[in-house]
């Protein structure tokens, strides 16, 4: 075999490898799934609410879902505390400033097991334009046949804590007033494609 072929074919099977690698594709079902925060509101009482719209997928290698791949898109003027009021001053320029930045996205680095289904899952997330380096812990809860469409259902849960001043949401607000940091906990019933 000449230096050529050798070549060729160790890149051939390094691209077999990698497409092997990332063989399953689960698509979220938003309307089984959530994306949900709460913060502080004067140190002692909780603001709650969520994001109606957002879609994205997870990439992985079977079930196991370490080096796997995650991509979500949140439309931000979906967000939603059940306060009509609240929510428009929450998409105004002092917050996340719907109209000039209508998505907040988050594509990992890292999808990494850390003990049975529990992963740390690093990426970088955008909001208001701004993008840095985020952490999730994740778990995958298990899977099931759904016994009417007869697909494969995964669950997989992550929670993590944002520093809201680092995205430039609620600069005119005193950590006092409104907490800094913005626990987010999302819940993903997703279909195996």
């Amino acid at each position: 075999m000449t230096l050529k072929n050798l070549f060729l074919t160790v890149l051939f099977a390094s691209f077999v490898s990698f497409a092997t690698a990332q063989d399953t594709k689960w698509d979220i079902d938003k309307s089984h799934s959530s994306i949900t925060f709460k913060v502080s509101h004067f140190k002692i009482a909780t603001v709650k609410g969520n994001f109606d719209d957002f879609s994205g997928s997870i990439q992985s290698s079977g079930d196991d879902f370490s080096e796997g791949s995650t991509d979500i898109t949140i439309k931000t003027a979906s967000i939603n505390t059940n306060q009509e009021d609240r929510d428009k001053h929450l998409r105004s320029a002092d917050f996340f400033n719907a109209e000039a930045h209508p998505e907040i996205t988050f594509k990992n680095t890292s999808f990494s097991k850390v003990s049975d289904n529990n992963y740390t899952v690093k990426g970088d997330l955008t909001i208001n334009g701004i993008t840095k380096p985020f952490e999730f812990a994740g778990t995958f809860k298990g899977s099931f046949v759904h016994p009417r469409f007869k697909k494969t259902i995964g669950v997989f849960e992550f929670t993590g804590t944002l520093p809201r001043l680092d995205y430039n949401i609620g600069t005119k607000f005193p950590t006092a007033a409104l907490g800094g940091d913005v626990d987010v906990a999302i819940s993903l019933e997703m279909t195996k494609a």
